[in-house]
């Protein structure tokens, strides 16, 4: 949770893969107001331009053989 005028917040998330491959990134807004991701690509990111709600950010993670994984995380701007 924040609080405006706190209008943004840095997200990361953390993986490893059993068989050592390659790994990509993806995070995305689910749900929520407008927001603006700095890199949507990597382990870290910033969401910016929060307003007041609750926002729902997955990371998604995907390995060369296809495999994949993902989380949620719910940032709440008050």
């Amino acid at each position: 949770t924040i609080q405006l005028p706190t209008n943004s917040v840095a997200l990361s998330g953390t993986a490893s893969d059993a068989e050592n491959q390659n790994l990509t990134y993806l995070w995305t807004k689910k749900s929520g107001p407008s927001a603006t991701l700095s890199s949507s690509s990597s382990l870290a990111t910033n969401a910016t331009s929060l307003v007041e709600g609750t926002y729902v950010f997955n990371l998604k993670v995907t390995d060369t053989l296809g495999g994949t994984s993902h989380d949620d995380v719910q940032v709440i701007v008050q």
